[in-house]
């Protein structure tokens, strides 16, 4: 009998030991959950009241995200002195500042969102452990000596207990670390000029030479498919119907032999570019430069390839030489032709430098585009297959030309041209080429995420709308994927496809509800934007090579015989009218105040409401 007590006080010791220590643990995990959550309430709250307190945006009636009184003011002094170069840097400076602080404050409040859910989770875990622990817990037992494994479990649930704590300490440190650095970095006085070179805080190699305002790229035509390469015009005030033959609406056509080229033209104020070449085995390359106000020729740069030793230039006649669409930042422009030749000139037309960077090896003849971020000018460089280590995407300082950064690409060559979008969070380059659509991170060149979705002979560039990327394999689907993961998030990311009227040239548009494809044979197929679903699906019943464009509330596609067809931007397919250019065309316009520049097979041409 004796014996038995004995057995039961001390079952009953290792029992009670055991549930003080997992009441002590819960109790600790609760207390130290309670304070980091709310450590993260205030830092939200800070972080909240700040990024409102922000006043942030443009010239508009109800300021937006990236307003502030500062900048509506200085912006309003550059329009009554737009030459004035200190006063737009110092409003480009502070632009850029605004735009770092506004996505840092909203990195903060979207980290530490689960922070706090993460935090509450933990301490409504250990309460509901206490709770049930001191309801359970026995009365204390006769005090006997703890034995080797309740010592051995005590140390456990200690350092359980411990690594818990420091883990959400280190946690509410980081997130307070990020505010106090918001804080520091808002107080800098954005009056100090910066210096030529000198690095942009969070922008890595990235120089702050001059670069436009988004303000001053909204309003041209920068590149191909225009801002961002979005086919979306800023403005609304755009012709529905003229006549090329007749000359009705034709303000201009500018009568010079222009060379052939399948590059679309490209508008910064009162100027035109574009480039023209001959197809032969010795080409002249050519760069234009016209008066977007009369179509007079301003000037002209020829340049012969500099053929390398044993290098053989075999171009093909449908793509030519000149195929590629310039970019500018407002004081240089930049022309890469199918030789693998870049130039960069100013807009008196001297040259500034030039790269030479080879025959790139393409089945059709290079023809991918130019994009810019900030001072760096972008080049997709596809090339040969998949396995053959030759593309590599290149960031070029604007200014000098030297290479800041470059990336291998394990991918084949390609024909589309790549995008910069801004997310939530950051910056990103879109690329998409068989087999892969990677992500860039803009200023460093690091990849962020990549999907292996992609077939043979990609030329319809990616887009951005509603959030969401969009890019199309030629003839086979159209992927919708959101852009905020990391690694490999071909089995995570897709939010949608589809696979009814993909194009093999065009590339997509969008008016942030609605998707719409534009593919060879002239059928034009709409999708829901969110959900993916098909709407309709309409004939033009002509071919066409360029990409469509949203102008307001209508869509605007140019045919390859010149002929413009206009719809609604609807869920209906309604055809508002359609206007001839009196000669083909394979080119996309540009869209200005009330203007239209479309390039035909021989003329440039401005169609006008004036």
């Amino acid at each position: 009998m004796e014996q038995g007590n004995k057995q039961f006080l001390q079952e009953r010791s290792t029992v009670n030991t055991h549930i003080r220590l997992w009441y002590q643990a819960a109790v600790a995990a609760a207390i130290v959950a309670g304070a980091f959550s709310l450590v993260v309430s205030v830092v939200m709250v800070v972080n909240h009241a700040s990024k409102g307190a922000m006043n942030l945006g443009v010239l508009k009636e109800k300021p937006g995200p990236l307003d502030s009184t500062e900048i509506i003011t200085l912006k309003k002094q550059l329009l009554d002195t737009p030459q004035d170069e200190d006063l737009k840097q110092k409003v480009q400076r502070l632009d850029q500042q605004l735009r770092e602080e506004y996505f840092r404050r909203s990195s903060i409040a979207y980290r530490g969102r689960y922070l706090l859910l993460a935090g509450l989770v933990v301490f409504l875990i250990g309460l509901k452990s206490v709770v049930s622990l001191q309801v359970t817990r026995p009365l204390p037992a006769s005090q006997t000596v703890a034995s080797d494994s309740e010592v051995k479990f005590m140390r456990i649930a200690r350092r359980a207990t411990g690594i818990l704590g420091l883990c959400i300490v280190g946690s509410a440190l980081a997130l307070f670390a990020m505010r106090g650095e918001s804080i520091l970095q808002s107080v800098e006085s954005v009056s100090t000029p910066s210096q030529s070179g000198q690095r942009i805080p969070g922008s890595a190699d990235v120089t702050a030479d001059y670069f436009p305002t988004p303000q001053e790229i909204q309003k041209n035509w920068p590149r191909f498919r225009g801002p961002g390469g979005l086919g979306i015009s800023a403005y609304t005030n755009i012709p529905t119907a003229w006549d090329g033959p007749s000359g009705k609406g034709i303000l201009w056509k500018a009568n010079e032999d222009l060379k052939p080229g399948h590059n679309s033209p490209i508008v910064w104020d009162d100027r035109v570019f574009l480039t023209g070449a001959d197809i032969c085995e010795d080409p002249n390359l050519v760069i234009y430069c016209v008066s977007a106000d009369s179509g007079n020729l301003l000037w002209k740069q020829s340049y012969k390839h500099p053929p390398a030793e044993g290098e053989e230039l075999d171009i093909y006649e449908d793509t030519g030489c000149a195929a590629s669409t310039m970019a500018t930042d407002g004081k240089r422009v930049f022309a890469i032709f199918a030789t693998g030749d870049l130039y960069a000139l100013d807009f008196a037309g001297n040259q500034i430098w030039e790269k030479h960077f080879g025959i790139p090896d393409s089945a059709y003849g290079y023809s991918t585009s130019l994009a810019m971020y900030r001072n760096l000018l972008l080049i997709q460089f596809d090339q040969g297959d998949e396995d053959d280590d030759k593309s590599v995407l290149y960031a070029l300082d604007s200014k000098s030309g030297r290479i800041v950064w470059q990336k291998k690409r394990p991918v084949a060559g390609s024909w589309a041209s790549p995008i910069v979008i801004q997310t939530v969070t950051n910056e990103q380059i879109i690329t998409c080429s068989d087999p892969l659509v990677i992500s860039y991170d803009a200023a460093s060149g690091n990849e962020l995420w990549r999907a292996d979705i992609m077939g043979a002979d990609v030329a319809p560039s990616p887009i951005y709308a509603n959030g969401l990327v969009f890019v199309l394999q030629p003839y086979d689907s159209l992927f919708a994927i959101r852009p905020d993961g990391k690694g490999d998030i071909s089995q995570t990311h897709i939010v949608w496809f589809g696979e009814d009227g993909i194009p093999d040239i065009a590339s997509p548009v969008s008016n942030g509800e609605l998707i719409f494809l534009l593919d060879t044979g002239g059928y034009v197929t709409c999708y829901d934007a969110q959900t993916g679903k098909m709407i309709w699906e309409g004939d033009l019943g002509e071919g066409f090579q360029s990409s469509p464009s949203v102008v307001g509330d209508y869509i605007y596609m140019l045919s390859l015989e010149g002929v413009m067809h206009i719809i609604k931007a609807d869920r209906e397919f309604v055809k508002v009218g359609q206007s001839a250019l009196g000669e083909s065309s394979s080119c996309s316009p540009a869209f200005m105040d009330g203007r239209i520049y479309i390039r035909g097979e021989k003329h440039l041409y401005c169609i006008s409401k004036e």
